[in-house]
Order: C-alpha cells, then structure tokens, then sequence
C-alpha cells in the first residue's frame, strides 16, 4: 500500500494515475532525518531537549521522551524566508544545556503563528536537508 504523503507527491509531481502505481521509489519517499536539538521555552525560560524530524511534508519537533509529535511546520505554511539564521548562544550557569553554535528560528505564516526557535550542532546540515527536501518534494524554496 502506498502511504498517504507518497501519493500526495505522486499528484504534485503531475502523475495523476498514481493508483495504477505499485511500486515507488525508496529514494523518493525516504526515510524521515531526525537531528537532535534544543528549543527555547518562553513559558520556562530555558532550552529544552527535542529531537527535529525532516520529513517530505515538513518539519517536525518530537517529545524525546515519548517520540509524540509537539508541532509542526508544514513546508507550504512557512513564511519567507521559512528560516532565519541567529547569532549563537551561551547557556546561563548552571543550565543543563550545552553550548550551541546553530540557533535559528522557523517561521510560520499567519498573524497567530510565532517563530520557533531551535539550536542544534548540525544547523547547517539540518537546513540544508530541509531546503533540499522542500525543494525536491514539494517545489517549494524555504
């Protein structure tokens, strides 16, 4: 069976007889990359652990305890630029959080929407894979 979002690429991409499909591509519904990081907490005012999932849709932040989806950011409702790079940080004493070079903020569209803002040791990597994967699933530059 194909899975939901492989057939949603699948009508994107102009093959509009994807139930006659049987068989796609593992290259192109590949695995989801998931990249370890932080995220900043405005309610406790500190870094907390997530893990960020790329996926053909968009990105994800998981609960490392539970591994449940918190948010999403789907690629099309990300605003321009859907990415914003800032400077790095150092933790306050006694935090629990590594110092991290990467901090950036993804930026949702709508007047309700805030940024998230993330912090990972592969930013460069993390952003490139996201820009890849929107560009080549969903036509979409982020």
């Amino acid at each position: 069976m194909v899975s939901w979002h492989c057939q949603s690429m699948l009508l994107l991409h102009g093959l509009a007889s994807w139930k006659d499909t049987q068989v796609i591509s593992t290259s192109y519904c590949r695995p989801n990359q998931e990249y370890s990081a932080v995220k900043w907490s405005r309610s406790a005012a500190d870094w907390q652990p997530v893990t960020l999932r790329v996926t053909a849709h968009g990105l994800e932040s998981l609960d490392q305890s539970s591994g449940s989806v918190k948010w999403r950011a789907d690629y099309h409702r990300l605003s321009s630029p859907g990415v914003m790079l800032l400077a790095p940080f150092v933790p306050a004493a006694g935090s629990t959080v590594a110092a991290q070079d990467g901090v950036f903020a993804v930026m949702p569209k709508g007047a309700r929407s805030c940024p998230r803002v993330f912090a990972a040791r592969s930013r460069g990597t993390l952003i490139k894979t996201v820009q890849q994967v929107a560009q080549q699933k969903m036509g979409i530059y982020v």
